[in-house]
């Protein structure tokens, strides 16, 4: 074999090394699990929604997310009050094209923030709103659409962070006291949560005590990155 037949084999070699590579990390990219967005609205009398100015910025912020997110993610919505009813929920994909499951995500974040408009318009006119705010269970609920598997998994809750259900009552007059854990939930595979709108409303000193004990509630129960926001 001379030398030239030599460098051709060689380069056959190289190339079909490259080639298995490359299909490898393109195989396993397409079986890596997709992100999931999980966006809880709080529909209760006291929920943050109501107000225009803090409506606008939060549309703002879900609609950013889900322009970001690849083809594959799930975004899943739902509202928390009662417990009992719940007026708001949807589950829909990312998607190159239209179908029933989902859309692009520029068409996406146009129908999830419709959706959450259509619920508030619905409130102010006192159609939807609940006395209750089981806010630590909504977080039980929303864990269970983070299951790990190394795919990223946000959660966005607009809500004041005032807890009242019928087991638990937790206003800003009672900030001093520690929120309730509750016993398995696990948020080791939220990549964020971030509440915006707790506090709103309340004093300075009552809106700090209020983020200690949500951050603590939530950094016991796993969460890495706890971002909270009046706005």
């Amino acid at each position: 074999m001379n030398l030239v037949d030599r460098i051709i084999r060689q380069l056959c070699s190289i190339f079909m090394l490259a080639f298995i590579v490359i299909s490898s990390s393109a195989a396993r990219a397409q079986t890596a699990p997709a992100p999931t967005l999980v966006v809880i609205l709080d529909i209760s009398g006291s929920t943050p929604v109501l107000e225009p100015n803090f409506s606008r910025q939060a549309w703002d912020d879900i609609s950013v997310r889900i322009l970001h997110l690849p083809i594959g993610s799930r975004v899943k919505v739902f509202s928390v009050g009662d417990d009992k009813v719940q007026p708001l929920d949807l589950l829909m994909y990312v998607q190159r094209t239209a179908t029933v499951k989902g859309d692009s995500a520029g068409v996406l974040a146009r129908k999830v923030v419709g959706a959450l408009q259509k619920t508030v318009d619905a409130m102010k006119q006192g159609k939807l709103v609940q006395h209750q705010s089981d806010l630590t269970t909504a977080f039980l609920d929303a864990s269970k659409w983070c299951p790990g598997q190394s795919a990223a998994c946000d959660i966005v809750f607009l809500t004041d962070g005032i807890q009242s259900s019928d087991d638990v009552r937790w206003t800003p007059h009672d900030a001093k006291a520690p929120l309730v854990a509750i016993p398995g939930m696990n948020l080791r595979n939220t990549t964020s949560i971030t509440m915006l709108g707790v506090g709103l409303g309340a004093s300075s000193k009552v809106r700090v005590q209020m983020e200690a004990h949500w951050r603590h509630f939530l950094s016991e129960a796993g969460a890495s990155t706890v971002v909270l926001r009046r706005l």
